[in-house]
């Protein structure tokens, strides 16, 4: 017979709300101050990118099955430009700036998007922004 030692990985609730209690005032002050830190920042030093319309800009970032990251503006540059998508030309001109700044275009929903891996993915950001405001002023 093999002597093994097994070890049992039990968790004590009483001691668990026993060490929360005990560091609750700590908890709170770390909650409020780095939520301060956060809208500090948010409302005073991050400047929005605001299009030519005087709305923001916004990209969403989706993580792929591969581990790439697909960038996109899931549509709402060229919606904002033209909602009932009639205007061929300025969708033609729009695709062609979108496909020369090296980025993908879905005609059927009008995206632009990009699928990066993650050590490019901030310069794409910055780019798809800068796209997306250029864009805006074309239809101005």
């Amino acid at each position: 017979m093999e002597n093994s030692t097994k070890t049992e990985n039990t968790i004590d609730l009483r001691r668990l709300w026993m060490l929360l209690r005990a560091h609750i005032w700590s908890i709170i002050l770390w909650t409020v101050g780095l939520g301060a830190v956060g809208f500090i920042l948010a409302a005073f030093v991050v400047e929005p990118i605001i299009g030519a319309y005087g709305d923001l800009v916004y990209c969403w970032i989706e993580k792929e099955k591969d581990g790439a990251y697909r960038i996109t503006d899931d549509g709402g540059t060229l919606f904002k430009l033209d909602p009932a998508q009639e205007n061929f030309d300025l969708l033609e001109e729009a695709a062609d700036i979108v496909i020369g700044a090296g980025f993908e275009f879905d005609e059927d929903n009008s995206e632009i998007y990009q699928i990066v891996d993650l050590e490019n993915m901030a310069q794409t950001l910055s780019d798809l922004t800068q796209l997306q405001v250029a864009l805006t002023y074309l239809a101005s």
